[in-house]
Order: C-alpha cells, then sequence, then structure tokens
C-alpha cells in the first residue's frame, strides 16, 4: 500500500488504507495502478465513441490515417476535448430554481426584490415573481443555445467561457432564493459524521436539492429517533463546501471512500456530474448508494431519507472505526473586488493566486494544494480557493484569521473568479490546476487563460496527438510534473 498512500495527503489515511486492506476493499487507487498503463490513443485524444461504428482509434505514427467516418488526427482530438468544454451542467439545476422561485411566487419566503433585479440586469420583464421566473428561464435558454462556431483553440476558448456565462447566471438565481452574506465557517474532515446520527452524505448535489434535504430532516427527524440515531439526521457534504447551507463536510472527493470506511455513512449521494469515487467500499457495508437519476423530487428524497434510517439499523459495530480530525474552515461569501484590487495596488498583495480542482488519482494533488496556499501565504499573494480544493487545503492547514487565504465557497460559485480575474487584469491573476478531473474543471482553467490569466496545471490535456493543437495549448496552459508544480507556480507568483 506504500505506492496508494503517496496519492493523498489525507491525515487519517494510514488507518484506513490498512483497514481496506484487511478487509479486502480495493480502493481507487488500487483499481488506477492495476489498469497501468492507461490506453495511449485515448491519453493522445486519438479514440472516437461518436457512433456505433467504432470506437474507433487513430495510430499516432501514420501520418495519413482517419476514422470510419474521415476525421483526421486535429479534428479527432478536437472532438475528444470539446465534449468536456461544451458540457452544459447548468440546465437541470436552472431548471429546479425557476420552479423553486415560482412554487414560493406566493409566500413571503421569495425575496422578489432580489429576483426583480437580476431580472433587471438581463433585461427582462414581468409583473409578478412567476412571469419574471419564466422570462429568466427562456433568457437563460437563449444563452445556452448560442452557438459558437469554429474548430480549435479560441473556439474551445470561447466555450468555456460561455459555460462560465452560464454558471453565473445559475449563481445569481440561487443567490435570489438562498442568500450568502458576509463571512461563516464550515467544519470539515471525517470526524464531521455523528455515530449517533443518521449520516448522508451528498456529492454534487444541486442547491434546490439541498434546501429540500434540510427540510427533510426536520420533519423525519422522528423517524430517525424511532430507529435509535439520538441525534436524526446529519447532513454533510464531499467534495464540497457550502456557504448558502450550515452542513458540514466530509472530505474531497478524492477520499470519499475513507468516509465510507468509517462504518459511518448511511447514504451517499451521488449527483449527475460528480465522480462518486465510493461506490466500490459502499458494497461492503450498510451505505446506499443513490444515483441523482433517482431522486426527481422531493417524494422521491424522502424515500431516500427513510432508506437511510434503515441502513443506520444494519450499521456493523465490528467495522466501524470513527475518526477524530476535523477543523473550520472559514468562507468568504462576498468577493470584494474594490477593495483586492486597492490592496494590489497598495503593494499589500503582489497577485492573486487561484487554487482549483478536482482529485484525481494520477497525482498527489491535494498535498501540491497545500503547498501553493502556504507558499503564497509566505510570499505575500492573495489565495482564493473554493469547494473541493478549499477542502483539500483547509481540513491540513488551520487557516482560521489569516488574511491572504479566501475561500469563496463551493464548486457553484467558483464562476466568480472568472468575473475576478476580469476586472483585476489577466497579469494580476495566476490559476493553478494541480488535479484537473471532470469538465467543471477544464472550463474554468480555459476560461481564465482566454482572459490571458497564466494558468498552470498537473494533469496533462489529451491533445498530443495533434501537433497543431498540442502547440497551441502550450501557449496558453502551462503543464508541470506534480513533483515541479508548486515549485514553478511559488516563482511565478513572486517573480
Amino acid at each position: 500500500m506504500r505506492q496508494v498512500r503517496r496519492k493523498t495527503a489525507e491525515p487519517a489515511s494510514r488507518q484506513y488504507l490498512l483497514k481496506a486492506k484487511t478487509e479486502g476493499i480495493s480502493l481507487s487507487w488500487n483499481n488506477y495502478e492495476s489498469m497501468l498503463p492507461q490506453d495511449g490513443f485515448s491519453l493522445l485524444g486519438l479514440t472516437c465513441e461518436k457512433c456505433l461504428q467504432g470506437p474507433c482509434r487513430l495510430n499516432p505514427f501514420r501520418s495519413e490515417n482517419s476514422t470510419i467516418c474521415g476525421l483526421d488526427r486535429d479534428e479527432l482530438v478536437y472532438s475528444s476535448l470539446q465534449k468536456y468544454v461544451a458540457k452544459n451542467e447548468c440546465n437541470e439545476v436552472v431548471v429546479q430554481l425557476v420552479n423553486e422561485i415560482k412554487d414560493r411566487a406566493s409566500s413571503w419566503s421569495l425575496n422578489f426584490n432580489a429576483l426583480k433585479s437580476m431580472a433587471s440586469r438581463y433585461e427582462v420583464e414581468g409583473e409578478n415573481p412567476v412571469l419574471l421566473a419564466d422570462g429568466l428561464l427562456a433568457k437563460f435558454f437563449s444563452l445556452s443555445t448560442q452557438p459558437v462556431r469554429g474548430k480549435g483553440v479560441d473556439s474551445l476558448l470561447a466555450l468555456a467561457q460561455k459555460q462560465q456565462t452560464l454558471k453565473a447566471f445559475a449563481n445569481e438565481l440561487a443567490e435570489v432564493l438562498y442568500p450568502a452574506t458576509g463571512s461563516t465557517a464550515r467544519e470539515v474532515g471525517l470526524g464531521v459524521l455523528n455515530p449517533k446520527a443518521v449520516n448522508l452524505c451528498f456529492e454534487g448535489a444541486s442547491p434546490v436539492l439541498l434546501a429540500q434535504a434540510q427540510q427533510l430532516a426536520e420533519e423525519l427527524k422522528e423517524e430517525a429517533l424511532s430507529r435509535g440515531a439520538v441525534d436524526g439526521f446529519n447532513i454533510t457534504l464531499i467534495g464540497d463546501i457550502s456557504a448558502r447551507f450550515p452542513l458540514s463536510s466530509v472530505t474531497n472527493e478524492g477520499s470519499a471512500e475513507f468516509a465510507i470506511l468509517t462504518g459511518l455513512v448511511d447514504l451517499y449521494y451521488i449527483g449527475q456530474d460528480a465522480i462518486g469515487r465510493g461506490r466500490n467500499v459502499a458494497k461492503s457495508y450498510q451505505t446506499v448508494i443513490v444515483d441523482s437519476a433517482l431522486v426527481i423530487d422531493k417524494l422521491d428524497l424522502r424515500d431516500v431519507f427513510l432508506r437511510a434510517a434503515i441502513a443506520y439499523t444494519q450499521r456493523d459495530t465490528g467495522k466501524v472505526l470513527i475518526a477524530e480530525e476535523k477543523e473550520l474552515i472559514e468562507i468568504s461569501c462576498n468577493l470584494d473586488v474594490p477593495i483586492i484590487k486597492a490592496q494590489l495596488e497598495q503593494g499589500v498583495f503582489k497577485r492573486v493566486c487561484l487554487v482549483g480542482g478536482g482529485s484525481n488519482v494520477k497525482v498527489t494533488g491535494d498535498e501540491v494544494a497545500l503547498k501553493l496556499a502556504q507558499a503564497a501565504s509566505a510570499n505575500g499573494v492573495l489565495c482564493l480557493t473554493y469547494g473541493n480544493a478549499a477542502i483539500s487545503i483547509g481540513k491540513y492547514w488551520a487557516l482560521k484569521g489569516d488574511s491572504s487565504f479566501l475561500n469563496i465557497g463551493s464548486e457553484f460559485e467558483a464562476s466568480k473568479i472568472a468575473e475576478l480575474a476580469q476586472k483585476l487584469g489577466p497579469e494580476r491573476v495566476v490559476a493553478v490546476f494541480p488535479e484537473l478531473s471532470k469538465a467543471a474543471d477544464i472550463q474554468l482553467a480555459l476560461c481564465l487563460a482566454a482572459g490571458g490569466s497564466k494558468v498552470f496545471t498537473g494533469i496533462k490535456l489529451p491533445v498530443d496527438g495533434s501537433f497543431s493543437l498540442a502547440h497551441d495549448f502550450e501557449e496558453i496552459l502551462t503543464y508541470c510534473e506534480p513533483k515541479e508544480l508548486a515549485t514553478k507556480v511559488t516563482a511565478a507568483l513572486v517573480c
């Protein structure tokens, strides 16, 4: 297990890696290492599964070859990457938010002034909340269906910017319903799992679903108590941190398996775009796995809670291994751009460094993220982070009261970063993604690069199958071997 242990800086990793070994459970790191070497064609971007005539793959050593339908290497690499950059993760969330606004239209729980203000910014008119909500939905779909023409790096950058625009729209809608203001703090770490409660872990859940979950935790509390869970339901997050809801975060997405290995997770909800790395481990425990496709409305979610309560009664006490580790992480809900700009102009900070991204089994990226945050703080650089990366940094390093570190909130709030970079100027912002692992990470990285910011990554994009695309990407993304990443980024920050 020595090789595996180096893939995470999780403080509690050793005891849970040994526990998995004792119980004969294969973790994601084991699975990754067992399938090495990975498919070289896919790593180069030279595979295609657009239709059932394939899958096609092109030989990188032949100068003249094409897919069954005639795509050459440049076209194939482009289309392989484009599927990530063009992925729209906001449609379902926006529909949920609009429906929630309409449901609240006749109650005092809706901030009508905030809704009108947003509608005005998007040139949407209406005499009541329902009309405004419908108008905003139509506006969103108008934005989402606007085409991005062309092929090549420029079109990929434009697509990435478009996705950030859509995410910013969704974030504004969420702010109308669930405003987050000022600063707050959240507990993070395996220690937030409560042995006396029914523990529900949500990864990749929408704001509406989390709000419904909070309501159900109160409505169904007696159900938990009747099963012996004296502390009721305990709703937590995996791979994210929330400013909108008072929920603790168990771990980053890369260490989700450790959460289940505690024996305390009764339900693990996996969102549509979440990685959901705990599936294999859950098979050996009472943990109920629920896919987002099975939870359409609050009634479905109610059934999920009842299943979790039953799972609580099926815990194997002999498999429970409680962790004590947890930290308090502060969240700065509002990014005050004028203040940050003034601090840069006055020399309080030299630059702004964003540390973002998911969890990738290929590298020990959480350790790199921690080193970068500490280096930024030591060299007069303002470090910003969010979501999964905020957990990766915060649970290893007490950040309470550190004015050179700002955690802006959840993965959902990441669109604020692109807006901040645009207002501050690209020369003042350096972005680092040690562990690119999913579409949202790639989109934000490319959006910042499109704005002119220096962007580093520890994960190479699958573009080397095309000489021209690989060359163009070298101009906008700086890839570094993970062991060199912290050093090279630190040098770029202080120069």
